[in-house]
C-alpha cells in the first residue's frame, strides 16, 4: 500500500474552517517527528487522530499550540496563521490544549484550579457557576485538593480549566488514557455535551477508536514511517479503507 493519503471528501465548506494545519513539519530536537502535515476541521466539527504509539499524535496537538522549538508552515486559527505567535497569543485568540498528563495543580483546590487562567481573560471567561453546572462530578469537590481526585476527576478538572476561558477550539491528547472504562463513558458524555453547549470544534489524539468514533465525526491517521497522514476523511470512508487500520493501526493501538 502506497503512504499517499487516502483523501476522503471535505467535511468543511468555503470560510468555515476552524483549525488548519498546512505543511507542517515538527521536530524534537534533531528528530523530524511530523512532516508536511496537512489536515482541516470545520468549526463545531470534530477530529480524531489516529496512530502507533510514536506516530506523533502528541507532537501534532503541541505544535498547534505553539509549545516546540522548532516548527514550520502554517496553523490556521479561524482564518488567521498564528504560526509565528506564541502560546499565550493562541490561547487569547481560543485555543486550548489539555495535555496528556493533565497537568492540574495538585496542592491547590478544584476551585482554585480553575482559577488559574489569566486575569486578563476574565471578562470571556465561564462564571465559576457555570462551569460546575456542566462538571456537576466536581461541584461537590470544590474545596478539595486536586492531588486527592481520582485519574478521571483529575481529568474533568483539566478539561474543565480548559473550558472556562471559552476556546473555540480544543485540542485533546489522549483524554481516555489510564482511565476505568465507566469513567471514560462518562467523559464521552461530557464532551457531546461541551460541543454542543459551547459550539466546540475539538481535535482528538486517541488510540481507543470507538472512543473516537463517539466525539468526532471525522479520522486521520498518523504513519510513523512517513510522519504524515496516509488517510483523512468521515468515519464511514476509513471503514471502507480496511487497509489503512491493517497497516497503520495494528500494532500499538487499542481497537476497542
Amino acid at each position: 500500500m502506497s503512504t499517499e493519503a487516502i483523501q476522503g471528501q471535505s467535511a468543511t465548506e468555503p470560510g468555515s474552517v476552524a483549525f488548519a494545519l498546512g505543511d507542517l513539519h515538527a521536530y524534537y530536537g534533531s528528530s523530524h517527528v511530523v512532516k508536511g502535515l496537512n489536515f482541516e476541521v470545520g468549526r463545531g466539527h470534530g477530529m480524531a487522530i489516529l496512530g502507533r504509539n510514536g506516530a506523533g499524535k502528541s507532537t501534532t496537538l503541541r505544535s498547534g499550540m505553539g509549545l516546540l522549538a522548532k516548527t514550520t508552515g502554517t496553523v490556521m486559527l479561524n482564518g488567521t496563521d498564528v504560526q509565528r505567535e506564541s502560546p499565550y497569543k493562541r490561547a487569547r485568540r481560543g485555543l486550548a490544549l489539555v495535555f496528556e498528563d493533565r497537568r492540574i495543580f495538585p496542592g491547590l483546590t478544584v476551585t482554585q484550579n480553575l482559577e488559574v487562567p489569566s486575569q486578563k481573560t476574565a471578562s470571556k471567561q465561564l462564571a465559576l457557576d457555570d462551569v460546575y453546572d456542566m462538571f456537576p462530578l466536581l461541584a461537590g469537590m470544590r474545596t478539595r485538593d486536586a492531588g486527592r481526585l481520582s485519574g478521571g476527576e483529575q481529568q474533568m478538572l483539566a478539561i474543565a480549566r480548559a473550558v472556562r476561558a471559552r476556546p473555540s477550539v480544543l485540542l485533546l491528547d489522549e483524554p481516555s488514557e489510564g482511565l476505568a472504562p465507566r469513567i471514560v463513558e462518562d467523559l464521552v458524555d461530557t464532551i457531546k455535551d461541551l460541543r454542543r453547549q459551547l459550539s466546540l470544534t475539538i481535535v482528538v489524539a486517541e488510540h481507543k477508536q470507538w472512543f473516537s468514533r463517539e466525539v468526532t465525526e471525522t479520522v486521520g491517521v498518523l504513519a510513523s514511517e512517513s510522519g504524515t497522514m496516509v488517510f483523512q476523511g468521515r468515519w464511514d470512508e476509513f471503514d471502507a479503507h480496511p487497509e489503512v487500520a491493517e497497516r497503520y493501526l495494528s500494532l500499538g493501538t487499542n481497537h476497542d
